[in-house]
């Protein structure tokens, strides 16, 4: 299957390589080599940069630019103009201060300049990406509004969670996983958690400007789309945040 192009085409990209490699039996990166060998894959491009882009493809995105340098000025991995969103993947060990062109705010620049043209910017490491790809992948299926699932906020309530919970709720949903925090609230509806919110009281050095009474917002997410409004909550959620 894997040697005859007519064959993988029934297979990709409908399916991703992960998917492809355990359907066959074979290790993942063997896959991408023979969709290099038959012309699906561009040759000496980052693998798991493209793995982004097919991602992308099988949500049915076709406009998609990568590697460009005209957007901000720098180069650009992946932008896709329809949804003003660029993303960015960085192998830790070619991305860190060490390396001569690589400044302690490189990554900080890039993600100003995107600011500045009202393009969101998702930085996404190469650890992240292996250790959290279905979280990313969910992220970014959110931004691009292809979340399916949704509920009506009319139908929710806010409830007082435990550190157990959070911490099984944050570290299966959000990119940073769980932290510790003195409040901890999540959006329930019948029996299911569909958004959490952690809070800390003000920490030494941050937010300085901030009042007596005020709280730091430490970790917030969502596992569907939440519309609409109620008497205890008012806003549109996507997930994951």
């Amino acid at each position: 299957i894997l040697k005859d192009k007519e064959k993988l085409a029934r297979y990709f990209p409908k399916f991703s390589v992960e998917d492809i490699g355990a359907q066959l039996n074979v290790h993942p990166h063997t896959v991408y080599r023979y969709l290099s060998t038959n012309g699906f894959r561009e040759p000496y491009k980052s693998t798991f940069e493209q793995e982004i882009v097919y991602y992308l493809q099988s949500l049915g995105i076709t406009n998609i630019l990568t590697n460009k340098r005209t957007i901000i000025g720098k180069e650009l991995d992946i932008f896709l103009p329809d949804y003003n969103l660029a993303i960015e993947y960085n192998g830790v060990y070619w991305h860190h201060y060490k390396i001569p062109h690589i400044t302690k705010s490189y990554h900080m620049d890039k993600f100003l300049l995107c600011e500045s043209k009202n393009i969101e910017l998702f930085t996404i490491f190469s650890d992240s990406w292996e250790s959290k790809k279905d979280i990313w992948k969910d992220k970014i299926k959110s931004k691009l509004k292809l979340c399916t699932e949704k509920v009506y906020a009319r139908n929710t309530s806010i409830v007082e969670l435990t550190a157990a919970d959070t911490r099984d709720i944050l570290d299966n949903n959000h990119i940073q996983g769980y932290c510790t925090t003195q409040y901890c609230y999540g959006l329930k509806t019948n029996n299911d958690i569909v958004a959490v919110m952690t809070f800390s009281k003000k920490r030494a050095g941050i937010g300085k400007d901030r009042g007596e009474g005020s709280f730091e917002l430490v970790r917030f997410v969502s596992t569907c789309t939440v519309v609409g409004r109620s008497e205890e909550h008012t806003s549109e959620l996507q997930s994951p945040s």
